[in-house]
Order: C-alpha cells, then sequence, then structure tokens
C-alpha cells in the first residue's frame, strides 16, 4: 500500500529525540570503563554526570500476559548511567552496563530539530564507536535484545486548545461529549495508545499527558510520547538502523494520524 513521503514539519512541537539500544548486562564493566570510553568521545562531549540507571525493558509477546517482576542478584554494586553531554547540551550519549543510548533535546526555545538524517549519523558514529571500545576492553560484542526509538512533544496551551476538555482540538483520538449530564469537563487527564508494528519488529506506544511547564511557569501542555520498542531481525549495525528507518516512519506517520490536521498546518508549519 503506498502510504506517500514521510510527514515532514518546519516547526515540529519536538522537545527531545532518543535512540536507545539496551544489551545483555557487561557484568565486567566498571566505572573506570565507562571513564576509558569517555575519553574516546570526550572532545564532542565534555561534561560528564552520573543518573540513576535505567531499569531493564521488555516487549512482552502479550500485553496483556501477567506482570512478573524481574528479580536481579549480583556480588557487584550497581553501576550508575553516566551522561556524557555536548558542550551545547542539546545531545548527549548515555552508558551503563546493558544500556546506550543517544538523545538530542532542546534546550532553548529558539532550538531547532536537526532532522533525523542528521541524528542517524550521530548515533551510528557513537555507536560504532562503543562497539570498538568493547572489542578493545571486554573482547565482547553488544548481545543486543531491544531498540527504542522515543520522540517527546509539547503540545502548547494556546496552539489549537486551552483547557484540558480540548483535547481532541489537537489531539482527535480522545473526544469528550459537549454536553453531560453531571460529570463536568476533566481538569487534567492522561491516555495510553499500543500499535503493533507491521513485520513483528515491536510495538508502538503512545501516551499523551496534562501537564505543567516549569518554564514559562505556568503554561500547561501536553506532552505526547511516542516510542517504538522492539527487537530488530539482525542486531549488526545495519540490522540496528533498519529498525530505527521503521520505527522512525511509524513515529513520524503516527504522529501525523494521532494529531490534527490543521494544528499541524497553522503552529507546526507542516511541509508535507
Amino acid at each position: 500500500m503506498a502510504e506517500g513521503p514521510i510527514p515532514s514539519y518546519k516547526k515540529p512541537p519536538l522537545v527531545e529525540v532518543a535512540w536507545s539500544v539496551q544489551f545483555a548486562d557487561l557484568s565486567w564493566m566498571t566505572a573506570s570503563h565507562a571513564g576509558l570510553f569517555w575519553q574516546r568521545v570526550r572532545e564532542d562531549f565534555p561534561t560528564c554526570e552520573e543518573q540513576a540507571p535505567l531499569s531493564k525493558q521488555e516487549e512482552p509477546e502479550s500485553l496483556l500476559a501477567p506482570a512478573r517482576p524481574a528479580m536481579r542478584f549480583s556480588m557487584r554494586p550497581p553501576l550508575g548511567r553516566q551522561w556524557f553531554v555536548s558542550k551545547d547540551k542539546r545531545e548527549l550519549v548515555q552508558l551503563q552496563r546493558d544500556r546506550f543510548c543517544f538523545n538530542w533535546r532542546k534546550v532553548g526555545a529558539a532550538d531547532a530539530y536537526p532532522r533525523y538524517a542528521h541524528l542517524r549519523g550521530q548515533f551510528a558514529k557513537y555507536w560504532r564507536q562503543f562497539g570498538e571500545f568493547l572489542k578493545e576492553e571486554g573482547n565482547t560484542a553488544a548481545s543486543v535484545d531491544l531498540l527504542e526509538m522515543t520522540y517527546l512533544n509539547h503540545l502548547l496551551q494556546g496552539e489549537g486548545w486551552s483547557v484540558p476538555g480540548d483535547i481532541a482540538k489537537v489531539f482527535p483520538p480522545i473526544l469528550f461529549k459537549e454536553k453531560s449530564t453531571f460529570l463536568p469537563a476533566p481538569g487534567t487527564l492522561a491516555c495510553n495508545l499500543v500499535y503493533d508494528l507491521r513485520g513483528s519488529q515491536g510495538r508502538l506506544h503512545v501516551s499523551c499527558q496534562h501537564a505543567m511547564l516549569q518554564e514559562p511557569p505556568g503554561r500547561q501542555v501536553f506532552v505526547l510520547d511516542l516510542t517504538a520498542r522492539g527487537k530488530p531481525e539482525q542486531t549488526g549495525e545495519e540490522g540496528i538502523l533498519d529498525w530505527f528507518a521503521n520505527a522512525h516512519a511509524w513515529i513520524v506517520r503516527g504522529f501525523a494520524d494521532l494529531t490534527d490536521a490543521q494544528v499541524q498546518s497553522e503552529f507546526w508549519e507542516r511541509e508535507r
């Protein structure tokens, strides 16, 4: 089925994009090893910050299966998640024993999304360097078990909507009756939607959450998170990049399907 070109916007409401590769735990990796990897990328990412580690992600065969908490025991103390931050603070590499991530984030109001092709090149560059690091320091390779791509959007109050009950004006999947016999308009809201990716390569998870911005203070927002999660057919670099290309297409086409066409044109300046 012909789908046409992937939608594009001059002013997308994107505030963050994340490319994440999860792999089998590298039990030999210590904080010293993380520091050695930082030396390889320090020219591009001069600042190092330590964060709490991300939890292990899973994409079960059935979303309705009973959840079973993972029990992980180790004699080795947990290794934190390292953030290697670029000078302009817009890009960062994240590293922990079972995860490698590359992020772009919007820092200032005037920051422009650098486009998918640029981020693909950046991710591939540093993922390749990480692979070389694993081979040289641990004589091993990452055993990839899950990939994740996230596009985080801020649908700002005043750009197509005023109060939470207006959500259908910008996010049509949620529609409240104009008149109710009892309930007033909602004061806040949140929703989750899940779609199967074609080809059994995972799922697209969509969440929309009403929230309040810290900057500027007091302005409300719908936080629209589109996350594709799954495993590639091939776990080499080409297979991983192919999976991310498919995930990107699903996220961008899904965003176009889920948001209002007039808002796309008027506020985000859709190009195609």
